[in-house]
């Protein structure tokens, strides 16, 4: 059983790895092959005795979009949903009068891509039932996290080596946007800036656990300070802080010369909640010393290499903001195109097809998108959906900050105190990976909830699965197959 877990895990690792590296995911084709991955992982744990847990707000999420996807009679279609039966209507006009009286019509404006989006909804939530089956295995943890902090500096490197350089190519294929930022092996520097701040908290969140022990080995006075940090990175708890620091200082330049706005602004909302669930006094103090150091490393490089154009576009923010072509007024008909369709939504992934027959406005440009994935889920799936993965979220945020901020069992200022992070058959090391895990976790979605509010990184494939799988090792470890008699951990020393 122990063994057939790894595999799984392997083979989460193997989807996981190529969402990011196939533009994103965002081209149908690659979203269907990563289903069909998924599918094939749910079903394989299934058989290895993995009991569906998922929560109903999950679970009736995805039930929503399928719904959508079931014809109506045209009478009953316009008495749900009057914008989603006029609009059939229009549609259906063009191919025949009789037609347009008589047909079966679903609550989707475009099935296709509804289907195309729940099978996207159901790949996240079997990633997610899959990992948490496999994390009963203590190696997975290490083999999954290691995964998101080794994909985010090759991510961050490769954008970093291309945009310096100069190379206008993304694996071999040129790219016709962006080309003034780095922007890995995304299209999109945002949806880059986006998967760059989730691979960053988590590393930092593992980097604030480790040193954190390992500051705390001696308490004699500034000299056996200074002697314990030698010994430990000499060992290899000290030799994976080290590279936990170098990947960190990397990720943070990427996401520099991202020149995303958003991405950057909402790093820093991460940033501030690792400080906060880092501890009280000395805890809080010695992670505050830490991610400056690693962002002062990472911001000195980007400096170096020239600053001025990402200056020059955050001055520009309350142009794009307010501009007749800016956020807002697009927002504004966003709003309005989500209170058309309050009841049933347009249909998941449908908001490209909806959108230019609501829009109040002229816009030269093709809006595929709200840039704010809050409106954009309630014009697809109503306010019922929005509610829904809202209450999801809270859920998540509530399972990981239940008690205090302590009970991440990350650097407790008191040094004592329960953690539900230190229930089960973990040793020490793998304890602190869990806890920096948490930690780091809880940072990566509220940065990204964040994000969220600007842009659409949720309906990005790729950073969506990343999501899932950082979200499925935030969540308090579950019990591990016993290796030998139970015994309690105790909490991480803190930095003295």
């Amino acid at each position: 059983m122990n063994e057939g877990r790894i595999w799984l895990a392997a083979g989460l690792a193997a989807l996981v790895l190529a969402a990011p590296v196939a533009f994103g995911s965002t081209e149908r084709i690659a979203c269907l092959a990563l289903s069909l991955g998924f599918s094939c992982l749910a079903l394989a744990a299934l058989a290895a005795g993995a009991r569906p847990s998922g929560s109903w707000p999950m679970a009736l999420l995805l039930i929503l979009p399928c719904a959508q996807l079931v014809p109506l009679p045209a009478g009953l279609l316009a008495a749900i949903s009057p914008q989603a039966g006029r609009l059939h209507t229009l549609a259906a006009e063009t191919t025949g009068p009789d037609r347009a009286a008589t047909s079966w019509r679903p609550v989707s404006l475009d099935p296709d891509a509804t289907l195309t989006g729940v099978l996207l909804l159901g790949s996240a939530a079997s990633l997610f039932g899959v990992a948490r089956f496999c994390l009963t295995h203590p190696a997975v943890r290490r083999l999954l996290a290691g995964l998101l902090v080794a994909t985010g500096m090759f991510e961050a490197s490769y954008g970093l080596a291309g945009h310096l350089g100069g190379s206008q190519e993304i694996l071999g294929w040129r790219k016709t946007h962006y080309l003034d930022s780095a922007t890995g092996t995304f299209v999109n520097r945002n949806h880059y800036a986006g998967y760059l701040e989730m691979t960053l908290m988590v590393s930092l969140g593992i980097l604030i656990a480790l040193s954190g022990r390992a500051d705390g080995v001696r308490r004699g006075g500034t000299s056996g300070h200074r002697l314990a940090r030698l010994v430990v990175l000499s060992t290899p708890r000290g030799g994976a802080a080290l590279l936990l620091a170098i990947a960190t200082c990397v990720m943070v330049a990427g996401l520099l010369f991202s020149r995303s706005r958003a991405g950057i602004v909402s790093a820093g909302v991460g940033l501030c909640v690792l400080t906060i669930l880092s501890g009280r006094g000395k805890a809080r103090r010695f992670a505050m010393s830490l991610i400056a150091i690693v962002v002062i490393v990472g911001a000195l490089y980007a400096v170096a290499a020239g600053a001025e154009p990402l200056m020059s576009r955050f001055d520009r923010t309350m142009q794009d903001l307010t501009g007749s072509q800016g956020r807002l007024p697009l927002w504004g008909d966003a709003a309005r195109s989500a209170a058309a369709f309050a009841a049933t939504g347009s249909g998941l992934l449908a908001f490209e097809q909806v959108f230019p027959a609501l829009r109040t406005r002229e816009d030269p440009q093709l809006r595929r998108h709200a840039h704010n994935d809050y409106l954009e889920v309630a014009a697809e799936l109503g306010l019922p959906g929005l509610a829904l993965a809202l209450l999801l979220v809270a859920r998540f945020f509530r399972e990981t900050l239940r008690g205090s901020p302590p009970a991440l069992g990350v650097c407790p200022s008191n040094g004592s105190g329960p953690s539900h992070y230190s229930d089960t058959l973990l040793d020490g090391a793998d304890a602190l990976l869990a806890q920096g895990c948490a930690l780091g976790g809880v940072a990566a979605a509220a940065a990204l909830a964040f994000h969220s509010f600007f842009d659409f990184n949720l309906h990005v494939p790729a950073n969506l699965l990343t999501l899932s799988l950082v979200c499925a090792l935030a969540l308090p470890a579950p019990r591990l197959l016993s290796r030998r008699p139970q015994h309690s951990i105790g909490p991480v020393p803190v930095p003295s």
